[in-house]
């Protein structure tokens, strides 16, 4: 009877055991990822003039449990219609003890005239997590200069996507973005005469040259702007976008895929600029019909991190004329190595259940094994 009692003790440890291990690991399994609980918003106007100035703030707004510690901002705005001023994007101060420090100042391209441009800074809360942002916060300012007029019914936009936050919250990644999704879009209907975005302070007319009419709602643009920024009344059908899809828009890291993107205009299309949401712009100048006023192009890119990105495609016709950016544009989820969902709401609400299960799986082990010791 004792040699009966040791071997069923042995075989439900043998059981026991590696049940144990496999809840355990499950439950450290659900808390690899990051708790993407924090968003972000964009503040500015919606109707300036031509050659005003004008901010863009924007705020973060974390949840528990994250708690913001790096901030990589990327801003995208139409380099025919804007054009950052100054520094472009700026911190703003969080009070004498909590200064951000910028680790990577503003870049962008002064002279960009493409449809997408980028604009981005790096922040950082320093060395000290008691300085995390966890609160409702303004981080930075963008200042821009309106260079030209939105055509009737159209508008321009500022977006932030391909933004990254990260987070010193427990459960949190250390190289894990915790921004829910990209921010709403900042839309801006800009009136009156084109300017160049070089132009100093305009003296008098040269002589016998025809003097233009500022402000008129049919006028063509001032002397002097270059043709990739001219808006002579155009419509906004005369190109358009009609479709941007991926061979995958899911996958493990590093995911490589390539996005296909259809559509014509009235005149020949001389670029196509993909914004690949991971603060990647590429400009595109041949094949896939380019030069004619039907494209079908695909492009191959790979993302590095993991990540919810939005990729967009936007086309410029050989008269500069410029497609709408939110008229083409795809989702794509980069997963972890694994294949875990860089999703915070893959973390179940709780973690009692499989803890509870552990607990009764080791006391099973416990009494049967001491059942074993008196048996024998």
């Amino acid at each position: 009877m004792k040699k009966i009692i040791a071997i069923l003790g042995v075989v439900v440890i043998l059981v026991a055991v590696p049940l144990t291990v496999f809840i355990l690991q499950q439950q450290t399994q659900t808390r690899i990822g990051a708790a993407k609980a924090t968003t972000m918003s964009l503040t500015g106007p919606s109707s300036i003039t031509v050659d005003q100035q004008f901010d863009i703030t924007i705020t973060i707004s974390p949840r528990e449990p994250n708690a913001i510690s790096f901030i990589k901002l990327t801003l995208t705005y139409d380099g025919t219609k804007l054009q950052p001023v100054g520094s472009g994007l700026s911190p703003i101060s969080l009070g004498t003890d909590r200064e951000l420090i910028t680790l990577e100042t503003a870049k962008f391209n002064a002279s960009c005239t493409d449809p997408v441009c980028p604009l981005t800074m790096t922040l950082s809360i320093g060395a000290d997590p008691n300085k995390a942002i966890r609160t409702t916060t303004t981080v930075a300012k963008a200042t821009f200069k309106a260079l030209s007029p939105t055509t009737a019914g159209a508008q321009t936009q500022i977006t932030a996507n391909g933004t990254q936050l990260l987070s010193l919250g427990a459960a949190d990644q250390v190289s894990e973005n915790v921004l829910s999704s990209d921010p709403s879009p900042v839309r801006l209907t800009i009136s009156g005469a084109a300017v160049s975005p070089t132009q100093s302070p305009t003296a008098g007319p040269t002589q016998g040259a025809p003097t233009p009419t500022p402000r008129s709602s049919g006028s063509s643009t001032a002397p002097g702007v270059p043709q990739a920024g001219t808006q002579a009344t155009p419509t906004p059908t005369l190109v358009s976008c009609s479709s941007l899809s991926a061979s995958t828009t899911r996958g493990p890291s590093p995911l490589t895929l390539t996005l296909t993107t259809t559509g014509s205009g009235q005149n020949n299309i001389s670029r196509i600029v993909f914004n690949f949401g991971d603060t990647t712009v590429q400009t595109v100048t041949s094949g896939g019909g380019i030069g004619s006023r039907n494209i079908n192009l695909q492009q191959q890119h790979t993302y590095a991190n993991p990540g919810v990105y939005t990729a967009t495609a936007t086309f410029t016709d050989d008269a500069g004329n410029v497609s709408n950016p939110t008229s083409c544009s795809q989702t794509i989820t980069v997963t972890s190595a694994d294949g875990s969902t860089p999703q915070g709401s893959t973390i179940p609400p709780t973690g009692s259940t499989t803890a509870l299960l552990a607990g009764v799986a080791a006391a099973a082990i416990v009494i049967i094994g001491a059942a074993v010791m008196f048996g024998l």
